[in-house]
């Protein structure tokens, strides 16, 4: 509520003069100006030091007082208000200003001005509105058994503390104290309609607010034990400055707290949902049943020195800062919170402080609550301090731990693109290790224990590999560095350039592949399943089949084992010169002998040719039978075959049996002396040959016909020409050519001596020939009248030659051919027995 205010004369109090204390009691006999001197029972007007006191019954007065300080002024007691106007009562130091008019309500509309300590009092009973300034410097203490109430929208500017003491109150009543002002609260105050800022607040008095109070701005540090409470409406709390203000008491305020700045320490209660900004910090040993908020750049530092601060859910915003002291290892030598309910860590930085050094594996449970979740974002210590947080499921522990010692480096074997490392582990140093890291170069893995394969490595590349060890406090140490150790694998596949084919073996000419990092120790070539192995290309293989088709591929083995295969080689196949043929006939024919054999291996390489030789005649050809040319008739010759590849010459065959070539011309001195006759054959096939031919006498040789057997008045000047044929195509025919060495006369015909078809005892008979010159031809059919034999056997057997007539011993003419055969029939009849026992043996 408001009261009205009435134009009231303002009064002065006045230090004492030179001339002493003069008391002005009011009279108002004149009119209501305190500067009129009949209105006051001494006449006077009031100067500097003089005292007022307002008597009963005065109302409304004002202060027309210039340049004077009053050393106090009184309202009197009386049944009506007593309302103070004009201009500002001003108060020598130690001045005061007491309302005890009675159960009513009065006004000081003046406004007052300081000049040092002063005290305004509302006695009990009366209700004291100050509804202007109080200005000038000094500290006031308001004393309230009474009531003092701020009038509407009063900002008082006085520079000085603040005291409100007493069993009633102060009511700002949308007025306000001087911001920077500290205020010491042992009464009431109750601070509502407008925001108040308070330079500080301590006592033990009781705050009532329906709004935001802002404490804090002298940056001061106090402690107020008092309670903060709720008004018309919640109150709220914004703790400025950089002091540190104490809350002590239970404080039931609702509104929020808001830690703008400083230093807001809890150590009795608070309901009030509580935030922490930036640059500012809560702490203390008390309890906030509520919400805690501790945002970017804001601090929670429990306790005073070390302590336990209980809040409710309490959440840490990425930034802020968890302060913990550390004194002692006991309960209450740390610094810890509780929350009551769930607790984020939110990534906050955990700084602690400490007064001594705890040893390795020292533990302090500095967060409990319901649950929590996060972890700080960063742990700062003092120097040698190695601090490990543990989060559980509704706490965190710091451990006092240090990052474990270096592990004793072991053996690092090499692998493929990889090295496994094996080691001792060092100290854990208070922390249990987590996890072991090896690094080898640029490369790393990590495990639990040893030993570890680092896997990236290069195969071929040398390294030299650490370890260190990790526990909580972070990453110890790395060991010394180990031998030199080079990954290694199977090596690569080589590639094949050539594979060329030999007797029984190819020989493969490879490039040597990459050796992966551990030296190529040999090469394996395998074709067909056949194998060899060398140091180096090239390889043979051996042990092959000539004339079988191979693929060959060739494999490398280093210390880790035998690598891929290359890919195969063209086909290739083996091969050496042909075996042997083998002779199936040996074909003579007239001065050659065709040679017939089977063929031979090709042994892997097509057979080119062959060659016959015959007693060192030879022949070419491609194929069976060859023929052997410029051989002399009737001379037997062994033959041999041998064959041609890419190779060369094969061995040649087996010989032949002795073969001659045949004869159809022969030529030899007659037996008669008479020169050389020649005789020469055709037809009879191609195999038809001498062998028989030889010129004999008509009688006294082994072949001649019986003596006296010749026909009469016939001579033979060149004898006779016996031959034999063989080998002649059965029932064939040969014609015969005789070449004598002189024209045969006139009247020469051939004479044959053997058995005819129609007489097949031996016997003289002319053979139908042609004579012309020195030659006689005749044809003789195989098994017909010519052929002794008279058997179509492919055997020619003759036995005749030219008869002359008219020589002596034959026969000249032949008068008549009754008389003829007459002679004839009983010459053979007289011979006919020896004939036949003569032929019988030439046959």
């Amino acid at each position: 509520m408001r009261f009205s205010t009435l134009a009231v004369a303002g009064f002065t109090f006045l230090a004492a003069s030179a001339f002493g204390q003069t008391t002005h009691t009011w009279t108002g006999l004149v009119n209501n100006q305190w500067g009129t001197a009949g209105n006051w029972n001494t006449n006077l007007v009031p100067v500097t030091g003089d005292s007022l006191v307002i008597a009963s019954g005065a109302t409304t007065t004002i202060n027309n007082l210039v340049g004077v300080s009053l050393q106090s002024v009184t309202m009197a007691p009386n049944t009506a208000a007593t309302i103070f106007q004009g201009s500002p009562i001003v108060l020598l130091s130690g001045g005061t200003i007491v309302d005890s008019a009675g159960f009513d309500v009065d006004y000081l509309s003046t406004g007052v001005t300081l000049n040092g300590p002063a005290t305004i009092t509302a006695n009990s009973g009366n209700a004291l509105i100050i509804d202007t300034p109080i200005t000038g410097t000094g500290d006031v203490t308001f004393s309230t058994p009474g009531a003092i109430i701020f009038g509407s929208s009063v900002v008082h500017t006085y520079v000085g503390a603040t005291t409100i003491s007493g069993i009633n109150y102060v009511h700002t009543y949308e007025g306000r104290f001087p911001t920077a002002s500290p205020i010491t609260l042992n009464s009431n105050l109750f601070i509502y309609g407008v925001s108040q800022s308070l330079g500080s607040l301590a006592g033990s008095g009781t705050l009532w607010s329906d709004g935001p109070v802002s404490v804090g701005s002298n940056n001061t540090t106090t402690t107020f034990s008092g309670i903060f409470k709720d008004d018309l409406g919640p109150a709220a709390l914004l703790k400025m400055g950089t002091g540190t203000m104490t809350l002590s008491g239970a404080n039931i305020y609702t509104g929020q707290t808001q830690v703008v700045s400083g230093r807001l320490n809890v150590n009795g209660t608070t309901v009030s949902p509580t935030v922490v900004e930036s640059g500012a910090t809560l702490g203390g040993t008390g309890t906030i049943n509520n919400t805690v908020q501790v945002n970017s750049g804001g601090t929670l530092a429990p306790g005073v020195s070390p302590g336990t601060l209980t809040t409710g859910a309490l959440t840490f915003n990425a930034g802020s800062t968890y302060a913990v002291e550390l004194n002692g290892t006991a309960a209450g030598q740390f610094d810890r919170v509780v929350s009551t309910g769930a607790v984020n860590l939110g990534g906050a930085t955990l700084a602690v402080s400490s007064s001594f050094t705890p040893a390795l594996g020292t533990t302090f449970a500095i967060v409990q609550g319901l649950s929590v979740t996060g972890t700080f974002a960063a742990i700062t210590a003092p120097p040698g301090l190695s601090l490990v947080a543990q989060y559980g499921s509704n706490s965190v522990t710091l451990l006092v731990a240090a990052a474990p010692s270096a592990p004793a480096i072991g053996t690092a074997v090499p692998g493929n693109g990889q090295a496994t490392v094996s080691f001792t582990p060092g100290a854990d140093n208070g922390s249990p290790i987590t996890s072991f890291t090896a690094t080898c170069g640029a490369f790393s893995a990590s495990g639990p224990t040893s030993p570890i394969t680092v896997p990236g490595l290069t195969n071929g590349t040398p390294y030299t590999c650490t370890v260190f060890a990790t526990n909580a406090a972070g990453n110890g140490a790395a060991s010394a560095a180990s031998a030199s150790v080079t990954p290694f694998t199977n090596p690569a596949a080589p590639s094949i350039t050539s594979a060329t084919p030999g007797n029984a073996q190819v020989t493969i000419v490879f490039t040597p592949p990459t050796a992966n990092g551990s030296p190529i120790l040999d090469y394996t070539a395998n074709c067909g399943g056949t194998t060899a192995t060398a140091a180096t290309s090239p390889i043979t293989v051996t042990g092959l089949a000539n004339g079988t088709a191979y693929t060959c591929t060739v494999l490398a083995r280093n210390a880790a084992g035998n690598g891929p295969a290359s890919g195969p080689s063209a086909s290739v196949t083996p091969f050496t010169i042909p075996g042997a043929p083998t002779i199936t006939a040996v074909t003579p024919s007239v001065g050659s002998l065709a040679v017939a054999f089977s063929a031979a291996a090709p042994n892997g390489s097509a057979v080119t040719g062959y060659t016959a030789n015959c007693g060192g005649i030879t022949a070419t050809g491609a194929a069976s039978p060859l023929t052997v040319a410029g051989l002399v008739n009737g001379t037997p010759y062994t033959c041999t075959v041998f064959a041609t590849n890419g190779a060369g010459n094969g061995p040649s065959s087996a010989p032949s049996a002795p073969t001659a070539p045949l004869i159809n011309s022969f030529s030899a001195a007659s037996a008669t002396g008479s020169g050389t006759i020649t005789a020469s054959f055709t037809g009879g096939g191609a195999g038809c040959s001498y062998s028989v031919n030889q010129f004999i006498p008509v009688s006294g040789h082994a072949a001649s016909p019986p003596n006296g057997s010749a026909p009469g008045a016939t001579t033979f000047p060149h004898g006779l020409f016996d031959f034999r044929l063989i080998g002649c195509t059965p029932g064939s025919a040969i014609t015969m050519t005789v070449t004598y060495p002189t024209a045969l006369p006139a009247g020469t015909v051939y004479w044959k001596y053997g058995p005819t078809p129609s007489n097949t005892a031996p016997h003289w008979y002319t053979l139908p020939a042609t004579i012309a010159g020195s030659t006689a031809t005749f044809t003789i059919t195989d098994g017909q009248q010519g052929d002794d034999d008279l058997v179509a056997n492919g055997v020619i057997v003759d036995q005749g030659g030219p008869g002359v007539p008219g020589a002596p011993g034959t026969v000249t003419a032949v008068p008549t051919l009754s008389e003829w055969m007459l002679m004839l029939l009983a010459l053979v009849m007289l011979v006919s027995a020896g004939v036949q026992r003569r032929a019988s043996l030439r046959l």
